[in-house]
């Protein structure tokens, strides 16, 4: 025959006891994939970061949807069916609105000067080996630890963030020219904000076909900060996700605007592993709910 104690401890207020407990913890990373394939359609995943040890209890993450990118469209070339389209120089900093982007902010980004930085979040759920569940928030902000040497995570390369974009013609008016174009991370705020902008130039590639950066050997790391050293300025960390890719200087452009068929995106993101939260049982609020109506009608009766 089973015996039980003389008193019981629900999971759950062990479990609650243990967050009470917990120190501040490390943060941990992982990594999204993204691609855009048109104005208003695109899909992506963050994928299920490494096993987290929480006071003891293994906490197994879940794979989640990232969610839907918006877009900075300068020429409308999204009315097309196009992700958008550039036409007109952006310059050397970014910020100006001219690049054609994907970000995920709660408002509009538009122009440094009138852009708000408030960067959506993802939940993280995950099954611990106690029995619960568990989940974190996840910032989409750019991730970047501001130190030497920078740090990595393995098999994915040096570079932080990968990129690739896909011209398109869909309007039939067969741009030309050899523009020296940019991705700029952040190109909202790394500027103003990060005090520094974050570029890369793509130089001056044809208009036509794939154009990928994800290179791990050669040129400067495609990273939120380019570290020399400078510990005052942090350019994209920190910031929300927002890739732009447009004209940075140089050359013209005939029969424009450039369009942009496909954007993919992919790097690394952080969690902080001190707000990771327990989720409550089914039920747990309701036993909570009438524990306090008892209390409530026994005071009464003194």
């Amino acid at each position: 025959m089973e015996t039980q104690s003389a008193h019981p401890k629900p999971r759950f207020c062990l479990a609650l006891a243990l967050l009470a407990s917990t120190v501040a913890a490390p943060a941990a990373l992982t990594t999204f994939s993204y691609t855009q394939t048109d104005n208003v359609t695109g899909a992506g995943t963050i994928a299920a970061p490494a096993p987290t040890n929480f006071g003891g209890v293994t906490i197994t993450w879940a794979a989640s949807a990232m969610p839907a990118a918006s877009v900075r469209d300068p020429s409308g070339g999204g009315a097309a069916g196009a992700v958008g389209g550039f036409n007109e120089q952006e310059g050397n900093n970014g910020g100006n609105g001219r690049d054609v982007a994907i970000y995920w902010n709660s408002s509009t980004l538009t122009t440094s000067g009138a852009s708000v930085a408030a960067p959506l979040s993802v939940t993280l759920s995950g099954s611990g080996d106690d029995g619960n569940s568990y989940s974190v928030s996840l910032p989409l902000v750019f991730f970047g630890d501001n130190v030497l040497p920078d740090e990595h995570i393995a098999g994915w390369g040096n570079n932080d963030y990968h990129w690739s974009v896909d011209y398109g013609d869909v309007l039939g008016t067969n741009p030309e020219g050899s523009p020296r174009t940019a991705m700029w991370l952040s190109p909202t705020f790394a500027r103003t904000v990060g005090g520094r902008a974050q570029r890369y130039t793509q130089n001056t590639n044809a208009l036509t076909g794939v154009l990928t950066n994800t290179d791990t050997s050669s040129g400067a790391e495609k990273d939120a900060f380019d570290q020399n050293g400078n510990t005052t300025q942090f350019a994209a960390i920190g910031q929300p996700l927002e890739f732009g890719f447009g004209w940075r200087d140089r050359n013209s452009v005939t029969g424009g605007p450039v369009l942009i068929d496909s954007f993919h995106v992919a790097g690394l993101l952080e969690f902080d592993e001190g707000a990771i939260g327990l989720i409550p049982e089914p039920g747990t609020f309701s036993l909570l709910g009438l524990a306090g109506v008892a209390l409530f009608f026994r005071r009464r009766r003194r």
